[in-house]
């Protein structure tokens, strides 16, 4: 299977054997030869009451023994077994095992046997590495054969189709967006982005960043994007990644709550109002290199331009976030480089006083602010400002916010502040 190679169960145990219940229900024990991949997580064992047909699964980690318990006397169960790996991608089926639960004997001396032999083992563990578990320990599955994202998966709804050809079909799905945002030198654990679950996770993108041991590692930056499958194999949602060289600033947006954020460093302050989000979203000035977005349009000479990028790549937002830059000069301009088109895009509504330059932006990514020399002849509107913005502008009761961006502005930093 596609990025698990080698990924098989290897002659799964034909022989399942009947153990004695505690309350009268049979046990059954499997066991299968264990996988030899280094990047092995574990197994997941699928059962069904009907042969190639599964309605439950039990992920049991690296076990390659269970015993299952619960199982109803003249009822035939059908056992096939996968393996996943550390990238949460799953082989296909073993060979499938079945058993027929007989009908336990009757009477006073057959009760006592199986209750001391219960007894026995449970005082005793006689075998205390195999695990126990029971039928209503499994989760429901209603998934075809292979319910990993492959070539040759299948999901449920005969609507859907099985894999997007890129992030944008994908997006058409109407699936809920997950964000995060991370630099060259970091990487994010998925078991803590994700807990209390197994998913599977298809990148739509090429040079996505890799997946190891759990962990997200990129490799280039950009706008990744991967489709995330739970462990039923259903699509659940889209995770974008966006990876800059570095980042200067990060706060988090939760649902219907305001953020300012503010990279003194650099010289810039973001507002942006409440949201109707499905997960809180992690929002950052960074930059995400040269070679990222070509260079903005041709500008008079003698401009000073600031250029910044503001994470995640291509987050829409329900309202307008406004943003101030510290750059002195005239004829305030801001674009945004729109990657559906490939082009600058010129926004409108900028202005500037004492200073900062401030507009307004439905679309996070990379910005261009630039001022010229000339002499301004008359003063530029700034509408809309919020109070964090407007104080900034007008002075009011922000002397140290305003110290501490002139101050950062002299250290420098690593937004490209040029001279055309």
């Amino acid at each position: 299977m596609r990025g698990f190679a080698g990924a098989r169960i290897g002659a799964f145990a034909a022989l399942l054997c009947i153990l004695p219940g505690l309350v009268f229900a049979a046990v059954v024990r499997i066991s299968w030869n264990d996988n030899t991949e280094s990047n092995l997580a574990g197994y997941k064992v699928y059962c069904g009451t009907a042969s190639g047909s599964y309605g439950s699964v039990l992920n049991v980690g690296r076990n390659n023994r269970v015993d299952i318990s619960g199982c109803q006397e003249e009822q035939t169960y059908y056992f096939v077994v996968t393996a996943y790996n550390t990238s949460r991608l799953e082989s296909g089926f073993s060979q499938e095992a079945s058993i027929t639960i007989p009908v336990q004997p009757t009477g006073f001396f057959h009760t006592f046997i199986r209750y001391f032999i219960s007894a026995f083992e449970w005082v005793f563990r006689i075998d205390p590495e195999v695990p126990l578990y029971g039928l209503d320990e499994f989760a429901a599955f209603s998934q075809a054969p292979n319910p990993v994202p492959s070539s040759a998966i299948t999901v449920s709804s005969s609507t859907t189709p099985a894999e997007p050809e890129d992030a944008r079909e994908a997006a058409q799905w109407g699936l809920p967006v997950r964000d995060v945002v991370m630099d060259l030198l970091g990487d994010v654990d998925l078991d803590a982005l994700f807990p209390g679950g197994f998913y599977y996770f298809l990148p739509l993108d090429e040079l996505c960043p890799l997946i190891l041991e759990g962990s997200l590692v990129p490799c280039e930056t950009g706008c990744f994007h991967y489709l995330v499958y739970d462990e039923l194999g259903d699509p659940a949602e889209i995770l974008r990644v966006s990876v800059a060289e570095e980042i200067s600033a990060l706060q988090v947006l939760k649902p219907w709550s305001w953020l300012d954020l503010v990279d003194a460093a650099c010289g810039i302050g973001v507002t942006i109002p409440a949201q109707g989000l499905s997960f809180p979203v992690p929002v950052a000035v960074g930059w995400g290199g040269e070679d990222r977005f070509p260079a903005s349009s041709l500008l008079p000479q003698g401009s000073t331009v600031v250029e910044f990028d503001l994470l995640p790549y291509g987050l829409i937002l329900e309202e307008p976030a406004e943003i101030g830059v510290l750059l002195e000069g005239a004829n305030p301009r801001a674009q945004r480089y729109d990657e559906e088109t490939e082009r600058w895009i010129e926004l409108e509504g900028v202005g500037s006083r004492d200073g900062v330059v401030a507009f307004s932006t439905e679309v996070l990514g990379r910005f261009s602010v630039s001022t010229s020399p000339e002499p301004r002849d008359k003063e530029y509107d700034l509408p809309g400002i919020s109070c964090f913005i407007g104080s900034a502008l007008t002075g009011d009761g922000s002397a140290a916010w305003m110290l501490a961006l002139v101050l950062g502005l002299g250290i420098g930093c690593f937004l490209r502040l040029r001279k055309i």
